[in-house]
């Protein structure tokens, strides 16, 4: 297969400069799952982006032809499970904080073999509530913006600890969400999932779940603020991306899980959505 890094629809071997997203982090990104050459819910990605862009006052590059410009060049087998990451950048500019005018915007696209097969369910997970607290900023709340210095610290935190996950609050106290995904819990026929209008990032599957997957099994979905006790009580935990799909979680500090029924439909008809969503 060629190389993975795309520049504008481009083969690249490096990244231009000056850039605004690697100086300031001004600008976002999309983590995709493709096999072959489709993009797993690029529907959900593409209104995520869009309504990042907007709120950024960023103009919206061509960002689907050098998206199948470089999944095209890329060449991976029709079975190939890939993880794409697409960024946009506000492009370069004059040096400083101010935007410039009339940015020229770039879009820089990676793609790399996936680290695990969707189609299988992974191991629960083992977690515990982070020291690290995330701040609340509203103005960036929901989006996938490329000032992830926060979930860095955390994923290092949960390295340290020897974790799979760590669960992370806001600096108000609230819980938000898992440092690599969005997070769920399970109580009777009620899914409940933080509200994320402080900060946090709206994932794909989270919506996916709320939308789609949990009315199709007669649950309710509720959408509020949750203090991290709610976790000792819940008769389920999960957590979701878009490349894990969604994972139950098996430990958290000292409570445990088994495995419930209700997330091992939830998995069943993740796959099953996945499959024909891809055609």
């Amino acid at each position: 297969m060629a190389p993975g890094l795309f520049v504008d629809g481009r083969p690249a071997a490096s990244l231009p400069l000056p850039d605004r997203g690697f100086a300031y982090g001004d600008g976002l990104f999309e983590t995709l799952l493709v096999r072959g050459v489709a993009p797993a819910w690029l529907a959900l990605h593409a209104d995520r982006l869009a309504t990042g862009l907007a709120q950024l006052g960023i103009p919206a590059p061509p960002w689907r032809e050098h998206l199948a410009a470089s999944l095209a060049a890329y060449d991976a087998p029709a079975e190939a499970w890939l993880t794409l990451r697409l960024t946009v950048t506000r492009g370069g500019g004059p040096r400083g904080y101010p935007p410039p005018a009339t940015p020229l915007p770039r879009t820089v696209i990676e793609i790399a073999p996936a680290p695990l097969d969707p189609l299988v369910a992974p191991a629960p997970l083992r977690t515990a509530t982070a020291t690290l607290r995330w701040a609340q900023q509203p103005a960036l709340a929901g989006l996938k913006h490329l000032n992830r210095l926060e979930q860095v610290l955390a994923a290092r935190e949960c390295r340290e600890r020897g974790l799979d996950e760590l669960l992370v609050c806001d600096t108000a106290g609230w819980l938000v969400a898992a440092t690599r995904g969005n997070l769920f819990l399970l109580r009777g026929d009620v899914l409940a999932t933080p509200d994320l209008a402080a900060c946090g990032i709206a994932g794909t599957r989270r919506r996916l779940v709320l939308d789609t997957l949990a009315p199709a099994l007669g649950l309710e979905v509720e959408v509020a603020a949750l203090a991290p006790g709610a976790l000792a009580s819940a008769d389920a935990v999960f957590c979701c991306n878009s490349l894990r799909g969604i994972v139950a979680v098996g430990r958290h500090e000292q409570r445990q899980w088994r495995a419930h029924p209700v997330i091992e439909r939830l998995q069943a008809a993740y796959r099953e959505a996945l499959c024909a969503n891809l055609g």
